[in-house]
């Protein structure tokens, strides 16, 4: 009998060694594609007196990758891919409040650790594993009348078949609101947040290339990578935003025309948490440092013009940093 879709799943296993596979601990709220099998298979050519090809080959490089499809973000599940994308870490407690603070920053000017998956994907046919697992790039989308979306694309270092850990509870998330946020925009000068930017920003994309590869070797007796390392140029923020086109836009072109650097804030509160402290309810704050690439021509929404906006993130030396990613919870750890 050929497997449901209704049984489809995705089951994710915080790794405590990179590479060794774990059990899952937790189900992914979302859909996911199924493991790819990236395996490179080699067939032979030779002139060996047959007059067709033989079926010789051979396979020398091993690695797989799945894609997490865009599905609504939430405050609980949207660290599990900035952990294999930008860094993993403790949570801060807030204070006396029973909130914990993920504080995701792109170091200017040091490696980052990330923590690696193990991934499990399949049906009541059949359940295949991927180890090693981290987030080579992911979007966060705000759309008007929606959730923020969020989806990631994982590389890993090879794929079995595999049945799936039994007994994983579905985690309680809470979706987070595109409408619920507020925007900002500074001088390099000041601090990220300073500036409020109203009845301006109608839609924004915020894209991410990690830089993180896998490294494969020929003097270690394995056709998988070995480990992973960082690739400056490989690595890309981008942010694309829509604006109104009103006064606040006009003064943004003048500083896409000046290469002025800017500073990004979206910072969206969710459902109060409850005890207060320093936040008062769950929370996602994202910082872009950056300079405006492009402006595309006047466009129409709803009866106004609107204006498309492309900023490239990067660093800028008045700042400790170039992206980050901050979400407030109540998980003292994830899952």
């Amino acid at each position: 009998m050929a497997g449901g879709l209704w049984a489809r799943k995705v089951q994710l296993g915080r790794e405590t060694t990179a590479g060794t596979a774990v059990a899952a601990t937790t189900i992914w709220r979302g859909e996911g594609t199924a493991i790819q099998d990236n395996r490179e298979v080699t067939m032979v050519n030779e002139q060996i007196g047959i007059r067709v090809n033989t079926l010789r080959s051979y396979i020398a490089q091993l690695g797989a990758e799945c894609s997490f499809a865009s599905t609504p973000a939430t405050f609980e599940q949207l660290p599990h891919i900035l952990e294999a994308a930008i860094k993993t870490l403790t949570p801060a407690a807030d204070g006396t409040g029973s909130g914990y603070v993920y504080n995701y920053l792109v170091d200017n000017t040091a490696n980052n650790t990330i923590k690696t998956y193990t991934i499990e994907t399949g049906d009541d046919q059949q359940a295949r594993h991927m180890f090693y697992s981290f987030v080579e790039s992911f979007t966060l989308t705000g759309e008007r009348g929606g959730a923020v979306s969020m989806e990631a694309n994982w590389i890993g270092r090879d794929v079995a078949n595999n049945a799936f850990t039994t007994s994983v509870a579905v985690p309680v998330v809470e979706e987070i609101l595109a409408g619920s946020g507020l925007f900002y925009i500074d001088d390099t000068d000041d601090d990220f947040g300073d500036t409020r930017v109203e009845a301006t920003l109608l839609r924004w994309q915020l894209s991410v290339t990690t830089g993180w590869k896998g490294k494969y070797t020929v003097g270690d007796g394995r056709r998988d990578f070995l480990f992973h390392y960082f690739d400056k140029d490989a690595f890309s923020v981008e942010l694309t935003m829509t604006y109104e086109h009103c006064s606040d836009a006009v003064t943004e072109i003048t500083a896409m025309e000046n290469q002025t650097p800017r500073l990004f804030r979206i910072g969206i509160t969710g459902s109060a948490l409850s005890t207060s402290s320093a936040y008062s309810a769950k929370t996602l704050v994202i910082d872009v440092a950056g300079k405006y690439t492009a402006f595309g021509a006047l466009n129409a929404d709803e009866g106004n013009s609107i204006v498309e906006a492309t900023v490239k993130g990067g660093y800028d030396s008045t700042e400790a940093h170039s992206l980050g990613i901050l979400i407030v919870n109540e998980l003292s750890a994830l899952p």
